[in-house]
């Protein structure tokens, strides 16, 4: 039916003979185990829609095997239409993208092997951003965005996406640049700065936080060693920002009186080089 809005739990479990599934635009949900079978026999699936549309499914997989309500990962053969309503094998690609989308949901490229991936760096939420990229095997992450929309994106808290090799972002002259290899980054409007947002810049060396950048997080370059960070006095809060030696100086722009006005809630007091 092309107004199905939901697949439940287990309702075609173990159903072996199956080869042929069509998917109306209009589901939401696929919930976990619901076309789960070991020894699938799942040959085509048709989607009625385009890839941005598919992965705004919620499939749920809170237990079970990874991705297992998603028929991406079964299909042997997996269809959708692109923009010129003509139906192509989304498994026969090789490099994907997904920057109209601005929904991207947990497990919704499970399974796949492919040389890139290219997101939007407007995309407004990750549901359970921590599996998008589970069990994927992507050699090319492209994220059209700059830092800001970066750290917006809450992208790098997938755990996930430490699999994928090659991430690249856009520099502030819009140049793809490869994120292992960035030693210099400004952040600036983007309120929070949440936990691990830093994790894949192995090769930073040195931050600045101006304006518009309210609270830092815990653990932002834990197992990085920097030279510099530069914190603007828009800063109110800052939790486990900095310990263990691992930044040489720390400048603020602002007055004692406001550093001290600071919530340093979980954050060691030794604050190395320290220029106010």
């Amino acid at each position: 039916s092309d107004t199905v809005a939901s697949v439940g739990k287990y309702a075609f479990y173990e159903c072996k003979n199956i080869e042929y599934i069509y998917l109306p635009n209009s589901l939401e949900r696929i919930d976990f185990l619901a076309f789960y079978n070991n020894k699938t026999s799942i040959y085509y699936v048709e989607y009625d829609g385009t890839l941005e549309e598919f992965i705004l499914i919620d499939f749920s997989t809170l237990s079970g095997p990874p991705a297992s309500s998603n028929l991406m990962y079964y299909a042997k053969e997996m269809y959708f239409y692109n923009d010129n309503g003509e139906l192509y094998d989304f498994k026969t690609l090789t490099d994907v993208s997904l920057e109209n989308a601005s929904v991207i949901c947990a497990h919704s490229l499970a399974g796949l092997t492919l040389n890139s991936v290219t997101i939007s760096g407007d995309v407004e939420q990750f549901v359970q951003t921590d599996v998008i990229f589970y069990n994927c095997n992507i050699s090319n992450l492209y994220f059209n965005g700059d830092i800001n929309d970066w750290v917006k994106t809450k992208i790098s808290q997938s755990r996930s996406i430490k699999s994928i090799p090659n991430i690249y972002i856009k520099n502030e002259e819009g140049v793809y640049q490869k994120v292992l290899e960035i030693t210099d980054i400004e952040v600036s409007n983007t309120g929070t700065v949440d936990s691990n947002t830093f994790q894949l810049f192995t090769s930073l060396k040195n931050v600045k936080f101006g304006e518009g950048v309210t609270r830092l997080n815990m653990s932002l370059f834990a197992h990085i060693d920097l030279d510099t960070v530069i914190l603007s006095n828009d800063i109110v809060e800052m939790l486990s920002v900095m310990y263990d030696n691992t930044i040489k100086n720390v400048y603020y722009e602002g007055t004692i009186d406001e550093w001290l006005k600071i919530s340093y809630a979980q954050t060691s007091q030794y604050t190395p080089g320290l220029t106010c």
